[in-house]
Parts: structure tokens; sequence; C-alpha cells
């Protein structure tokens, strides 16, 4: 039975719950917690928090690397060598060019100026691999983006950020039966009519 890696990027520690830069982590732990996951726990092999169940017939890992942003790819570069292939990983992260409150599947791409992701198509060795790209635009001008994805959601966006859960959870059911396109189809059209 075919594996699958569901890899929610973020920082570790109680400095950076709630950022905007842990949407990827945050996504992943409602769905652990909608779907009866088990409790995170620490594999320190893979230098990650991780859970075990299964979803739609599969098998899944949730996975949160605990390497801190920059160095997401450190842990897929370990399961690598476990057997984990491209085409086993959904990566959930953050995307600033994206509005709050909508989500987009990609199943290949650039990391674009994304650290984490950047590490991962490292690791992967390709850019062809599925991910959930999760809304964190600001609606105002921003004089540093670092500083604006290391702050902390404020109650309105952490909001508006738990609409996009359902989704997250939806489309990762299709994406684990191979329904790409249909998941792109439902999903990205709504991101689209949000920007214009």
């Amino acid at each position: 039975m075919t594996r699958f890696y569901i890899v929610g990027l973020g920082n570790p520690g109680a400095k950076y719950e709630k950022t905007r830069h842990n949407a990827g982590f945050l996504a992943l732990d409602d769905i652990a917690n909608n779907l009866q996951f088990p409790a995170f726990r620490d594999e320190k092999y893979h230098r990650a928090l991780e859970s075990r169940g299964q979803v739609e017939g599969k098998t899944v890992w949730l996975i949160k690397p605990q390497t801190f942003m920059n160095l997401s790819g450190d842990t897929i570069g370990l399961l690598r060598k476990e057997g984990l292939a491209p085409e086993q990983v959904i990566v959930l992260y953050d995307d600033i060019d994206l509005p709050l409150g909508t989500i987009r599947i990609r199943d290949k791409g650039r990391a674009g100026s994304h650290n984490g992701m950047k590490s991962l198509v490292s690791h992967l060795g390709t850019e062809c691999f599925l991910r959930i790209r999760i809304g964190i635009k600001p609606t105002h001008a921003v004089a540093n983006l670092s500083d604006f994805v290391l702050d902390k959601f404020s109650g309105s966006e952490l909001e508006i950020l738990q609409t996009t859960y359902p989704l997250i959870a939806q489309a990762m059911k299709l994406l684990l039966t191979g329904k790409i396109a249909e998941a792109q189809l439902q999903f990205n059209q709504k991101a689209q009519i949000t920007q214009g």
C-alpha cells in the first residue's frame, strides 16, 4: 500500500505558535484533530513531529519538520533514505501572494521566495510534487515581509484562516485519491475569484 506524507511547514517552539509562517503546522493540527489521528510524536531520527493514520483508505503520515523553516527539507532528506518518493508528498505552506481565506493546489512549480519550499525542492530533487498553498496575503502595505510572516495572526485573521481548514481537508482527500485536476478546478477558481 502506498504511503503518503502530508508535510506542514513552520517553525518549532512556543515563540512561533500561530504565526503566519506556521500556517502549514496549524492546518496539520486541524487535520489530525478532525480525523482523530493519534497525538504527534517526536521522531528524533526524522527531526520531526509525526502522526500516522488512515485517510481515504491510504496510509498517511502527518509531518511537522522541527528544523526551522529554512531547513525543512532536512526531514524530507532523511525520509528519502527510507524510500520516500516525490509523488508521495503533499506540502502545506503559507503563501504571501494568495489572499487570506483561500488555498491553491499545485502539482509543480518554483519555490519562489519561500525558503522552506526551496529546501524541500533541494532535497526532493524536483519541483514536481503536490502542494496546497495557504493564503496569508496582507491587506495593507508591509514594510518588511520577513517580520510580517513571523508575526502572529490577529484574532480576526485566525477566524478567516480557520475557514480554510475544511477546504484543505477536502483538497487533501481528492489529492490522495489521484483527483488532482478536480481539486484544482474546485479550489483554484475560488482563489482567483477572491483575488479579482
